[in-house]
Parts: C-alpha cells; sequence; structure tokens
C-alpha cells in the first residue's frame, strides 16, 4: 500500500494520505461528523484532485480521519448522527469545485461504501477509521468525490475538531448549511489502498474461450490423423 508520512505520528500507518500542509491557525473543522448536524447541514462533499493518487486504478476499502492536536480534548465524541458516505469519479476539476456554491452532482459510479452511526469517543491520533465497502478508482477518470449525507441527526453541540489542510492544494470541500458554499478547509484523509483487479470484459472472456475450442478442436483432428 502507498505510504506518506505527515507528522511524527503517521510514520507506522500503511496509509495513501492526501494533501497535508503545516498547520494553519485555522486548520480544524467539526464538519461532518461533530457539528455539521447541528448547524443545518444534510450533505457534505469533499473533492480529491485525481493527481493525489499516481497512476493507475486503485481499490479503496477503508477511510481514515484524525484529530487536530491543540484543538482536540480527551473524553470528546462524536454527534452520534447516522451518516450515508459514497464515492464516485467526476470530471470537474478542482478549480470549478471550489468555485462552486454548494454540493455537486456525483459521478455516474457513485457507490454507497458506508451507512451507519458515527458515534463514541473521538480517537488521537486516529479520530477515525471506517471500513467501507471496496470501491475501484481510476485516477485517470477524473477526480474523486466523497458524498456525506447525514440520514438522521443527532446534534449535540460537540467542540472538539479533526485536522484539516487549507492550502488548496489537492482537496476542497462543499457543504449545504449555512447558504451552502465551498472552500479549500478539506479533512486531512487516509485511504486504504490497493492495485485494483481488473475484470476480463466479457467480449475478452468470449474470445479467449473460443481461441481454446480452436486448440482442442486442432489438437483432436491431429490425433484422429
Amino acid at each position: 500500500m502507498p505510504v506518506t508520512v505527515i507528522e511524527t505520528y503517521t510514520a507506522q500507518l500503511p496509509l495513501h494520505l492526501i494533501d497535508y500542509a503545516p498547520p494553519s491557525a485555522t486548520s480544524a473543522i467539526c464538519y461532518p461528523f461533530i457539528c455539521f448536524a447541528g448547524e443545518g447541514g444534510t450533505q457534505f462533499q469533499q473533492y480529491y484532485d485525481a493527481s493525489a493518487f499516481g497512476a493507475g486504478p486503485i481499490s479503496i476499502s477503508g477511510i481514515y480521519f484524525f484529530a487536530r492536536t491543540g484543538y482536540h480534548s480527551p473524553g470528546q465524541s462524536f454527534d452520534g448522527s447516522t451518516y450515508s458516505i459514497s464515492l464516485s469519479t467526476v470530471s470537474t476539476s478542482l478549480a470549478a469545485f471550489l468555485g462552486g456554491v454548494g454540493p455537486v452532482a456525483v459521478g455516474g459510479n457513485n457507490q454507497q461504501v458506508f451507512s451507519g452511526t458515527v458515534s463514541g469517543l473521538i480517537g488521537s491520533p486516529i479520530a477515525l477509521h471506517l471500513n467501507t465497502t471496496p470501491f475501484t478508482y481510476d485516477p485517470s477518470q477524473g477526480g474523486l468525490l466523497m458524498n456525506v449525507s447525514v440520514t438522521s441527526a443527532n446534534p449535540q453541540g460537540k467542540v472538539s475538531y479533526l485536522d484539516m489542510d487549507d492550502s488548496c492544494g489537492q482537496m476542497g470541500r462543499a457543504y449545504d448549511n449555512l447558504g451552502g458554499g465551498a472552500d479549500c478547509a478539506a479533512l486531512v484523509t487516509g485511504f486504504d489502498t490497493a492495485p485494483a483487479t481488473t475484470v476480463p470484459e466479457p467480449g475478452s472472456v468470449a474470445l479467449v474461450a473460443a481461441g481454446l475450442v480452436g486448440i482442442a478442436t486442432a489438437a483432436r483432428r491431429r490425433a484422429v490423423a
């Protein structure tokens, strides 16, 4: 699995970590799992530029988010709302995504990878690890869009925060509350990744099968002769 080291605490994590810059004074957010539902939010998106992943299709089977050192107090918890998370490939660019006024349309290959309640204490340094249904992503087809929908809100006025990167390098976020918006204040994200296994097209399988039949027939003819 690809490994990118950010700060000391991530050195042992077998993750593909997306876009990390030195923290600014405001590098912490409580969206979407802590205060988002409490502020009336129902849809949160995060865009990851294809350049963050390198070449070749990959299979994503887990998503990680991190606590923000200095903004996280032990004993704090997630809000206990229920979420649906999907991944898809989109053709829009990061600049176009950031130029919008809220969430964009999901890609044609949109796939739900997680559905459930996010509750319990916020860990540190890994705040949240979600085991997800595997999703195949091909960076050559566009950017990766993570769509988070609040399916059952349980706002509790939480005050802890997650680590984010506001450098506008490879990520952006969009949200539908507070009038909607899009900006660079995106969650530092880790993905469990592995090279995707390619499934042969039905036509290719048929050609191989026909070839094998032809070889077997020729062998029988030679045997008879």
